[in-house]
């Protein structure tokens, strides 16, 4: 930044506008003759400049990835073994309560149960039946939504349900709505 004479004055890159107003700013004529390679002049402005802006968006990504800097791109598989890590960290733990606190099998399996489909639905082999199981339950439990939302609709119309209640129940089965992952 520098300072003239009490007022700021800031530098801003100019990604070759100078150059190319330079260049442009030439005059065609001069003394009546032909300004000597005026037309070379403005075109290798114009080539350094595209090259000085496309050469380092194209190599970019690929310093990015020499430095080990990766993007989102992997993202999906990520969160993916992220969800199963969880999920397995969730099933050992219900084990360990097993054997810790001996509580009945019924209520563990109750705990247990939405960590297995999720580690069934995210597991990445070749086992389509799990995957198509997944499929099934996250299609029945949407289906199960929805007719709950349609008997609170009804329940609503005939004015049996209003209010903080109404908009508690709504907000129930929003959470358990968002809760269904969506099939791939």
């Amino acid at each position: 930044m520098l300072r003239r004479s009490g007022t700021v004055a800031r530098t801003v890159p100019d990604r070759g506008a100078v150059s190319v107003a330079a260049a442009l700013s030439i005059p065609a004529t001069v003394g009546g003759d032909a300004f000597p390679e005026r037309a070379t002049l403005i075109v290798v402005a114009l080539g350094t400049i595209v090259v000085l802006l496309l050469l380092p968006t194209l190599c970019l990504p690929a310093v990015l990835r020499g430095v080990g800097l990766t993007g989102t791109g992997d993202r999906p598989e990520r969160e993916r073994s992220a969800r199963a890590a969880l999920a397995q960290a969730a099933l050992r733990r219900t084990e360990q309560l097993a054997g810790e606190d001996s509580p009945p099998e019924d209520l563990l399996a109750r705990v247990r149960e939405p960590y297995e489909w999720r580690l069934a639905a995210l597991r990445d082999t070749d086992e389509v039946d799990d995957r198509d199981e997944a499929r099934l339950v996250r299609r029945l439990r949407r289906e199960v939504v929805a007719a709950q939302r349609e008997t609170l609709t009804e329940l609503s119309r005939r004015g049996e349900v209003r209010g903080q209640v109404l908009r508690s129940l709504q907000r129930d089965l929003d959470v358990e709505e968002s809760r269904i992952r969506p099939d791939r």
